[in-house]
Protein backbone atom coordinates (compact mmCIF):
# COMPACT_ATOMS: atom_id res chain seq x y z
CA UNK A 1 0.00 0.00 0.00
CA UNK A 2 0.60 3.77 -0.84
CA UNK A 3 1.06 6.24 1.48
CA UNK A 4 0.64 10.10 0.58
CA UNK A 5 0.77 13.31 2.68
CA UNK A 6 0.47 16.51 1.94
CA UNK A 7 0.06 19.59 4.49
CA UNK A 8 -0.82 23.70 3.28
CA UNK A 9 -1.63 26.41 5.41
CA UNK A 10 -3.78 28.63 4.59
CA UNK A 11 -4.13 31.89 5.60
CA UNK A 12 -8.04 31.81 6.84
CA UNK A 13 -10.28 30.11 10.08
CA UNK A 14 -10.86 26.99 10.05
CA UNK A 15 -14.44 27.71 9.31
CA UNK A 16 -13.86 29.60 5.78
CA UNK A 17 -11.32 26.27 4.83
CA UNK A 18 -13.95 23.97 5.86
CA UNK A 19 -16.83 25.59 4.00
CA UNK A 20 -14.50 26.21 0.82
CA UNK A 21 -13.34 22.85 0.66
CA UNK A 22 -17.07 21.35 0.92
CA UNK A 23 -18.39 23.25 -1.63
CA UNK A 24 -17.81 20.60 -4.46
CA UNK A 25 -18.10 23.41 -7.10
CA UNK A 26 -15.53 25.52 -6.28
CA UNK A 27 -13.11 21.99 -6.48
CA UNK A 28 -11.98 22.52 -10.27
CA UNK A 29 -10.46 25.82 -8.74
CA UNK A 30 -7.85 23.76 -7.15
CA UNK A 31 -8.10 20.80 -9.38
CA UNK A 32 -8.22 22.01 -12.62
CA UNK A 33 -7.75 19.20 -14.42
CA UNK A 34 -10.28 17.25 -13.13
CA UNK A 35 -14.29 17.55 -13.63
CA UNK A 36 -16.66 16.70 -10.81
CA UNK A 37 -20.23 15.93 -11.32
CA UNK A 38 -23.24 14.52 -9.35
CA UNK A 39 -22.41 15.18 -5.95
CA UNK A 40 -25.25 13.81 -4.27
CA UNK A 41 -24.66 15.91 -1.23
CA UNK A 42 -22.83 17.82 1.02
CA UNK A 43 -19.37 16.81 1.06
CA UNK A 44 -19.37 17.13 4.78
CA UNK A 45 -22.51 14.53 5.24
CA UNK A 46 -21.45 10.58 5.43
CA UNK A 47 -22.40 9.00 2.45
CA UNK A 48 -22.31 11.42 -0.28
CA UNK A 49 -20.73 10.74 -3.63
CA UNK A 50 -19.45 12.81 -5.51
CA UNK A 51 -18.36 11.27 -9.81
CA UNK A 52 -14.32 12.52 -10.56
CA UNK A 53 -13.10 12.19 -14.06
CA UNK A 54 -9.40 13.57 -15.14
CA UNK A 55 -6.64 11.77 -16.88
CA UNK A 56 -3.45 10.15 -16.20
CA UNK A 57 -0.28 9.58 -18.65
CA UNK A 58 -3.05 9.52 -21.16
CA UNK A 59 -5.46 7.75 -19.87
CA UNK A 60 -8.90 9.07 -18.43
CA UNK A 61 -10.09 7.52 -15.41
CA UNK A 62 -13.55 7.95 -13.83
CA UNK A 63 -14.27 7.45 -10.60
CA UNK A 64 -16.27 8.01 -7.25
CA UNK A 65 -15.63 9.32 -4.22
CA UNK A 66 -17.98 8.27 -1.10
CA UNK A 67 -17.78 10.20 2.04
CA UNK A 68 -17.40 7.71 5.21
CA UNK A 69 -16.71 9.54 7.94
CA UNK A 70 -17.08 13.59 8.71
CA UNK A 71 -15.95 15.28 12.42
CA UNK A 72 -17.18 18.88 11.80
CA UNK A 73 -14.54 21.51 11.02
CA UNK A 74 -11.76 18.63 11.99
CA UNK A 75 -11.54 15.43 9.13
CA UNK A 76 -13.07 14.62 6.08
CA UNK A 77 -12.65 10.52 5.32
CA UNK A 78 -13.35 9.47 2.01
CA UNK A 79 -12.95 5.95 0.03
CA UNK A 80 -13.16 4.92 -3.92
CA UNK A 81 -13.27 1.48 -4.54
CA UNK A 82 -11.28 1.80 -7.77
CA UNK A 83 -7.60 1.53 -5.91
CA UNK A 84 -8.89 0.87 -3.47
CA UNK A 85 -8.03 4.42 -2.20
CA UNK A 86 -8.99 6.04 1.54
CA UNK A 87 -8.28 10.18 1.36
CA UNK A 88 -8.48 12.36 5.14
CA UNK A 89 -8.81 15.54 5.06
CA UNK A 90 -7.85 17.16 8.08
CA UNK A 91 -8.31 20.85 9.01
CA UNK A 92 -6.48 22.29 12.19
CA UNK A 93 -6.57 25.59 13.45
CA UNK A 94 -3.29 27.60 13.79
CA UNK A 95 -4.03 30.89 15.53
CA UNK A 96 -6.10 32.68 12.50
CA UNK A 97 -4.86 30.20 9.93
CA UNK A 98 -5.67 26.52 9.34
CA UNK A 99 -3.43 23.69 8.35
CA UNK A 100 -4.95 21.32 6.04
CA UNK A 101 -3.25 18.23 5.76
CA UNK A 102 -4.67 15.67 3.00
CA UNK A 103 -3.25 11.63 3.22
CA UNK A 104 -4.07 8.97 1.07
CA UNK A 105 -3.53 5.32 1.43
CA UNK A 106 -4.23 3.67 -2.04
CA UNK A 107 -2.83 0.44 -3.57
CA UNK A 108 -1.89 0.30 -7.69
Amino acid sequence: MTHIREEILVEAPVEHVWAYFCDVSRWPEWQPRMTFEDPSGPFDQVGTTVVQTGRLMGYEMTYTEKVVEVEPLRIIHSHFDDGPMDMFYRFAPEGDATRLIVESDYEM
